[in-house]
């Protein structure tokens, strides 16, 4: 890609697992697509037309600062995070790159911090009439035992989360040992930190520890949905996660399902979040869709919604730079199949598989 292309994009966090595809959207359009990361073996140093290793959003001034200079040095126009840690840094200093004549694709700090907070969230979508089923927050062992066993009692099993993590982080399902069959477990599962019996839990945590969201465990279905939200458009693309690996989704199936749509139009609108992000359901017993997380960024499948004839990234830059959107035509018969892929490196170039 040639310098003079008429989108400049600067790309962040493009060491995630779905770089690939949020590249694969972007080359829609005639983009010169600029890769940060704070890895400087990032893959996507060898994907994207150029690379830059940056501090990371936590070290907040050193990552503003190098934001601000590649923004300057490579005349970047818009800016597309897709690392969840970057994404307050950026809403709260949006000012600061529109000087520079930067764009950034994030929704404004209030809604940014509401959707990243899954305690918040969740209570939004009740007020909604969305269903979130039983949550609240425990910072003791006593409470968190009162809440476990109550969910047992109606024959559920309880998960839980920080409510401002990301990534699985401090994810656990609560089992109870007296159904745990662990010789089997050695013999036949893949060794996991994501169930823990209740004592092995306070064993971590101990008496008291900051907040943890707990809430039913649901063993449904589960949907990430796909959402573009501007001034000209809506989409909600709900994708059933069929097989995931390391959280990560291999296998999906679109599903035109209405109630899914429904409760992210609300949500978006009751955030107002815009441009590209996403949502997370799970059904229940009942097979009703409950509402788990938001993810409000690029989600690393959301390359589907564009196979599906509907390029939220692409259109989201579009929207943001106040250019004509593109008609919405959804191919609903969509499914997804991921494999993996390689590059090969050395002095004479790159080998892709």
């Amino acid at each position: 890609m040639q310098n003079h292309a008429e989108y400049r994009i600067l790309l962040t966090g493009v060491g995630a697992p779905g770089v690939q595809g949020t590249l694969h959207s972007l080359r829609t359009l005639d983009a010169y697509i600029v890769g940060t990361d704070t890895d400087g073996e990032a893959v996507g140093k060898y994907l994207c037309d150029a690379f830059h290793t940056i501090s990371p959003a936590r070290e907040e001034v050193r990552y503003l600062s190098d934001m601000e200079r590649l923004c300057e040095a490579e005349d970047i126009d818009v800016i597309v995070p897709q690392n969840t840690a970057e994404l307050g840094v950026l809403a709260r200093h949006k000012d600061r790159f529109e000087v520079l004549g930067t764009k950034v694709m994030v929704s404004d700090v209030d809604a940014i911090l509401r959707a990243n907070n899954k305690y918040e969230l969740l209570v939004c979508a009740r007020e909604l009439g969305i269903c979130t089923g039983e949550f609240t927050l425990c910072t003791d062992y006593a409470h968190l035992l009162r809440e476990v066993q109550a969910r047992k009692s109606r024959g559920l099993s309880t998960v839980v989360k920080p409510p401002c993590g990301n990534g699985s982080r401090g994810v656990r399902v609560i089992i109870d040992e007296q159904s745990r069959d662990r010789k089997s477990d050695f013999y036949n599962l893949k060794p996991s930190s994501l169930y823990c019996t209740i004592d092995e839990l306070r064993g971590i945590l101990g008496d008291t520890f900051p907040e943890l969201l707990v809430m039913d465990y649901l063993a449904g279905d589960e949907y990430t949905v796909d959402v573009l939200r501007t001034e000209d458009q809506f989409a909600a693309l709900p994708r059933k996660r069929e097989v995931m690996r390391s959280g990560i989704t291999f296998r999906a199936s679109l599903e035109q399902n209405e109630e899914i749509i429904r409760a992210s139009r609300l949500l978006a609108e009751a955030l107002n979040l815009r441009y590209c992000f996403g949502f997370q359901f799970k059904k229940d017993e009942k097979g009703q869709p409950v509402l788990l997380e938001c993810n409000p960024r690029v989600q690393g499948t959301m390359v589907m919604s564009t196979m599906a004839g509907v390029n939220i990234i692409a259109a989201s830059v579009r929207a943001l730079l106040h250019q004509e959107p593109e008609p919405i035509d959804v191919n609903w018969g969509l499914r997804l199949i991921r494999y993996w892929g390689a590059i090969g490196v050395n002095d004479e170039g790159l080998v892709r598989i």
